[in-house]
């Protein structure tokens, strides 16, 4: 029994040793991920707020669709403005989506790899 429980410790240091070994190998790639998400989270908060304080909740679509395509209005440039403005919000939160995919696959595929911590549940989803 004694032997026993010297090769359970030995089991358990040899899958500590992995999972520091692993920590070195994922950890960097992931918090960088980790960083990009946060920044870019960051960003499209700052630029709804612009958007928002110089756009107002004007329907965009529907004043571009009425008035500049038939050219009758001088609002035009500032509609255009803020329909760029949503499309580079549009385009920042699919960029922090895609930092988020490659987050938790790395995040799960470490995990898994893991002995002290293959059994825990991990998604590769964002919500």
């Amino acid at each position: 029994k004694h032997l026993s429980y010297i090769g359970d410790a030995e089991r358990m240091e040899a899958d500590a040793k992995r999972c520091e070994a692993l920590d070195a190998t994922y950890g960097p790639t992931e918090t960088s991920l980790m960083d990009q998400q946060a920044s870019l989270v960051a960003q499209v908060q700052r630029e709804t707020a612009n958007m928002m304080a110089q756009c107002g909740s004007v329907n965009i679509s529907a004043w571009t669709s009425i008035l500049c395509f038939a050219r009758l209005s001088s609002k035009c440039n500032r509609i255009r403005m803020c329909k760029g403005m949503a499309q580079n919000i549009q385009n920042l939160t699919q960029q922090a989506m895609n930092a988020c995919t490659q987050f938790v696959g790395i995040r799960c595929q470490h995990t898994r790899e893991c002995p002290l911590t293959q059994a825990a549940p991990c998604t590769d989803r964002c919500s």
